[in-house]
């Protein structure tokens, strides 16, 4: 069976070849730039807003450009020829994706903050709001022949997981469900990173967001194998 690890170093280097980290590079040293030029009394939270918007979300869309090139390489229908479990791919999928988030959160703030944050809810807000956002995004683009397509169906999903920013910044929620939000829980952790979380609301924050995890992995699976596996006459264990 495949090692896991040679799975993900082939995926990072599969979104490296085709630009992904260029692209990242860039765009994190851009919200360096912006965050730099902002009143050091308005950085911690626009370093959140930054956070949550952009890279913790980056795998909900770039999925749908990986699944898209991977269609065009004939990838997806060599699959079932290979020793890899769907959970094996899934898996490294959101995995590389998380990881690409993280270094882009850490490529912004390190130029303003030095390490001077809490690095332990920030990985967590960062990296399962990133997992969460990926799987939302492949639901979405195994229905998808085209990239346009994908972008234009992707507010199915971001418009929910943003709601909780209205509230977070503007006004207190004033329904109890709004904290059972994924996207206030993701707002919860990474604010941790910039001001004291109780540990309470860490472990809450943390339950919560994979709460919502587990069953959107087992939608994203159901709708892998039906919209991509059974499309190209095979199957993955």
């Amino acid at each position: 069976m495949m090692n896991r690890w040679a799975l993900l170093r082939m995926d990072i280097q599969f979104q490296y070849r085709h630009g992904f980290y260029w692209v990242y590079l860039l765009v994190s040293i851009l919200y360096a730039w912006l965050l730099h030029t902002l009143p050091e009394a308005y950085q911690a939270k626009g370093s959140v807003f930054i956070l949550f918007t952009d890279p913790a979300f980056l795998g909900a869309f770039f999925i749908g450009a990986i699944l898209l090139l991977e269609r065009e390489q004939d990838i997806l229908r060599n699959l079932s020829v290979t020793p890899l479990t769907l959970s094996q791919y899934l898996t490294s999928k959101v995995l590389s994706l998380a990881l690409l988030a993280l270094a882009s959160s850490f490529a912004i703030l390190l130029p303003i903050y030095h390490l001077q944050f809490n690095v332990l809810p920030l990985l967590a807000g960062v990296g399962l709001t990133s997992i969460l956002s990926t799987l939302l995004g492949l639901i979405l683009a195994v229905r998808s022949r085209h990239l346009v397509s994908y972008l234009f169906s992707s507010p199915i999903f971001a418009i929910p997981m943003y709601l909780p920013v209205i509230f977070f910044f503007w006004k207190s929620p004033s329904a109890w469900w709004i904290n059972l939000l994924p996207g206030t829980a993701s707002l919860t952790l990474i604010q941790g990173g910039f001001q004291s979380l109780h540990p309470t609301q860490l472990f809450f924050s943390i339950l919560i967001l994979i709460g919502w995890i587990l069953p959107f992995w087992y939608w994203a699976a159901h709708a892998f194998r039906a919209h991509i596996l059974l499309r190209f006459g095979g199957k993955l264990p």
